[in-house]
C-alpha cells in the first residue's frame, strides 16, 4: 500500500468493502506517511453497528482530516462520485464472479484514465469464490500485474491518461517476466516478515528457545527482503534508463 500510494500519489482513493478496516486503514496510513494530498473514502453497508462504531472511532482518531466512511450500498454510493474522478479504486467486498463483475463494470467509469484498480481475491479458487475468473478476463483488456501470495491481489491500469507513470508502475506493468517475478518475491517476503513480527509480539509467555528461533527467522526474513528490495530498485533504475533513451 505504501509503495503504491507513493508511486501513484492519488488525489481520490476509494475502497469498496471496508469491513473491520484492515486494508482501508493501511491505505490511509500509507497516504499519511507518503505525505500525499489525497481524500480517502471507505464504502461499506456496515450492517453490524458495533463494527461500524469501532471503525468510525478509529477513523475519527487517526485520519479524520482526509478520510470519510460512507455507510451505504456499493451501487448507491456511485452517485457520490463524478465520472473519472477516482485515482485508486480497491474492490475488496466480493467473492462471486457475478458480484465482482457487476461492481467492476459499474465503478470503472468513476476511475480516471490512467487510474489504478485493485481487485482482491484473485488467487482464491473454490466453489464460493469466482474473482479469479474475473481477473483472467480482465487480463485480456488491461495492463495488469498480479500478486499471488495470500488471497491474491490484482493491479490493473485503466487505459488512457497522460502516460507519465512512475518507474514503480512501469516496472509493474511493463517490465520483463523475470523482474515481475522478483517484485512478487519481494512482497511475499515482506508479508512473511510482518507475520513473523506479529508472532514475535505475542510470544511473551513462550520459552526463551522458541523466542530465539523466531527472532532468527525474523532476522533472516529481514535480510532476504532487503536483498530483494535492492535487486528490485536496480531493475527499476535500469528500466527508467531504457525508457529515457
Amino acid at each position: 500500500a505504501s509503495d503504491l500510494a507513493a508511486a501513484l500519489r492519488p488525489q481520490v482513493l476509494v475502497e469498496l468493502g471496508v469491513s473491520c478496516g484492515d486494508s482501508y486503514f493501511g491505505f490511509c496510513q500509507a497516504v499519511s506517511e507518503a505525505n500525499v494530498a489525497c481524500t480517502c473514502y471507505g464504502v461499506d453497508p456496515f450492517e453490524d453497528a458495533a463494527i461500524y462504531d469501532a471503525v468510525s472511532r478509529h477513523n475519527e482518531r487517526f485520519y479524520r482530516s482526509f478520510s470519510h466512511l460512507l455507510r451505504a450500498g456499493f451501487e448507491k454510493a456511485l452517485d457520490q462520485f463524478s465520472g473519472e474522478s477516482v485515482d485508486l479504486l480497491h474492490i475488496n467486498a466480493f467473492r462471486t464472479y457475478e458480484d465482482g463483475r457487476r461492481a467492476f463494470d459499474k465503478w470503472l467509469s468513476k476511475v480516471r484514465p490512467g487510474g489504478v484498480v485493485l481487485l482482491h481475491g484473485i488467487a482464491v479458487r473454490s466453489a464460493e469464490h469466482g474473482i479469479w475468473r474475473l481477473w483472467e478476463e480482465l487480463l485480456r483488456g488491461f495492463p495488469a500485474f498480479g500478486f499471488r501470495s495470500g488471497n491474491g491481489l490484482g493491479v490493473l491500469r485503466k487505459p488512457g491518461g497522460a502516460g507519465n507513470d512512475s518507474a514503480y508502475l512501469k516496472e509493474l506493468f511493463s517490465s520483463s517476466a523475470e523482474n515481475q517475478e522478483r517484485i512478487r518475491r519481494y512482497y511475499a517476503l515482506c508479508a512473511g516478515r510482518i507475520e513473523l513480527e506479529h508472532a514475535a509480539g505475542s510470544m511473551a509467555s513462550r520459552s526463551d528457545g522458541a523466542i530465539q528461533v523466531l527472532e532468527q527467522r525474523l532476522a533472516d526474513a529481514q535480510q532476504a527482503s532487503s536483498k530483494e528490495r535492492t535487486r528490485m530498485q536496480a531493475a527499476q533504475a535500469a528500466l527508467t534508463q531504457q525508457l529515457a533513451i
